[in-house]
């Protein structure tokens, strides 16, 4: 990690943020992790588990339970011959008969099993995730500042964000915005016609470009509309690759497009996301305008970091290095403090902020 090069990325990121008229902020499941939410991998492993014992298989009885072990060791050991989680729930989905509502309920239910959030989020959620806890107090400010205009309320929604773009399946952070505030500034946007803004109303959009799974969705989905279609499985992926005008391309597209962004939480290896960064490359030069992309990534402290660093630049994203996740907070803190006019005092109001 070259630590000058480290400082003048932290540097442009804060430039970049202070000029840009709004600013992105792209979440990957590295962000809920420590709320108990399963990363994809684990996420895929767990329905499978869940399907096998609400369908039995065919055959041996304990073949589930021995490839579900052998897929975490090959994990834990970062072991590349692991099955690709697309296509371990496209397993399941065959397996549960392309019932597409069981499979929405049993995906609820391993996203949320230990996270407490039923009817709002516990405070655990951001308490025990100094991560998530950063990113709402980053989306937050003190009304009648810069960054915010005068309101009866007591926070208002940072105006220098335009808009949230995450590939996580649980809307968690708008959940946890709600309970540390008890206001529903964060709104989740997650398939074609859901309103993005509410007249009279600042709020900052989140676009879940693979759809989500509400934790407040009731168990029993028979007669109420799906929160939003969920990209899940490998046949999903290829579904959304030969629709260029659908919801998760258009709005990513256009999201890149819009604003400057940072990574937050995410390894850069969606096979979405990558897609559309290298289209994005491709378009450079030619009608679409550059905006600049950094990510926040912990370090190996091994070679692998510069091979990393030099493939993310081919897809335009200036990588900031981290030796532990608590960096996140001190990053995230200086580039709020970073506009003219915000103190230091504005940034530990919102984060230290208890209703009541």
């Amino acid at each position: 990690m070259n630590s000058i090069l480290n400082e003048e990325r932290k540097k442009d990121l804060r430039s970049t943020y202070v000029q840009a008229p709004k600013f992105g902020l792209v979440l990957g499941a590295g962000v809920t992790a420590n709320s108990g939410v399963p990363t994809y991998d684990e996420l895929a492993l767990r329905l499978l588990e869940r399907a096998s014992h609400e369908k039995g298989f065919s055959g041996s009885p304990g073949w589930v339970r021995t490839f579900v072990q052998n897929q975490r060791e090959l994990l834990a050991k970062k072991d590349r011959k692991t099955v690709p989680p697309d296509e371990v729930v496209l397993f399941t989905r065959a397996h549960l008969g392309a019932d597409e509502k069981l499979l929405r309920k049993l995906t609820k239910q391993v996203l949320y099993k230990n996270v407490a959030a039923r009817r709002t989020v516990g405070r655990d959620a951001f308490r025990n995730n100094t991560t998530l806890d950063a990113i709402l107090t980053f989306c937050a400010a003190r009304p009648d500042t810069v960054i915010a205009p005068a309101s009866k309320y007591e926070i208002e929604v940072n105006d220098r964000i335009g808009g949230i773009l995450t590939t996580n399946y649980d809307n968690l952070l708008e959940g946890a915005f709600h309970t540390k505030y008890r206001r529903n500034l964060l709104k989740p946007v997650g398939r074609p016609g859901a309103r993005e803004f509410i007249r009279g109303r600042r709020l900052i959009p989140v676009y879940h470009i693979h759809g989500y799974v509400g934790y407040r969705e009731p168990v029993d989905l028979d007669n109420l509309p799906r929160t939003s279609d969920v990209v899940i499985a490998e046949d999903d992926y290829f579904e959304i690759f030969y629709d260029p005008l659908g919801f998760g391309n258009y709005i990513a597209m256009s999201f890149f497009r819009r604003f400057p962004c940072l990574f937050i939480g995410s390894g850069l290896g969606d096979k979405n996301l990558r897609r559309f960064l290298f289209h994005l490359t491709k378009d450079i030069g030619e009608t679409a305008t550059h905006q600049r992309k950094f990510a926040i990534l912990k370090s190996s402290e091994t070679v692998d970091d510069e091979f990393t660093d030099k493939i993310l630049l081919s897809y335009g994203i200036e990588t900031i290095w981290i030796s532990k996740y608590d960096e996140i907070e001190g990053i995230l803190q200086n580039l709020y403090t970073s506009v003219g006019g915000v103190k230091r005092t504005d940034w530990d109001f919102v984060a230290g902020y208890r209703w009541g």
